[in-house]
Order: structure tokens, then sequence, then C-alpha cells
């Protein structure tokens, strides 16, 4: 298996996991500003998410122009 799916594929898997995790917390009765500290919990995983999944294929694309 290649390193690179490899390792997308436990990002995947933590990230998803996490976002389950905090949605069901969100679901649970908590107080209104529990709440509001778990969705901003949330917004903030789904940015490091995108900013992972940017940085990865940089270095992806990076990696390809050091074969050619």
């Amino acid at each position: 298996m290649n390193t690179w799916s490899l390792a997308d594929k436990l990002l995947s898997f933590l990230m998803i996991t996490s976002i389950k995790t905090l949605k069901s917390l969100l679901k649970s009765k908590f107080e209104f500003y529990q709440k509001k500290f778990f969705k901003k919990i949330l917004i903030e995983l789904k940015f490091l998410l995108q900013k992972v999944q940017y940085f990865t294929k940089l270095y992806k694309q990076i990696i390809i122009l050091k074969k050619h």
C-alpha cells in the first residue's frame, strides 16, 4: 500500500471520528455556552482538515516535481 494513501486514510478516519464525536456531544443535553464552545471546535477541526489536505497535496506535488 502506498504510504500517502495510508496516511490520507488514517488522517481522514481520525478527523471524521473527531467530527462525529463532537456532533454527538452537541446533540446531547449541554448548556448553551457549551454547545457554542463545541461548535467552535468543530469549525476549527474542519479548517484544520482543509489545511492538512492542502499541504498534503502541495507536498505530493513537490515530490513529483523532484522526481522529474
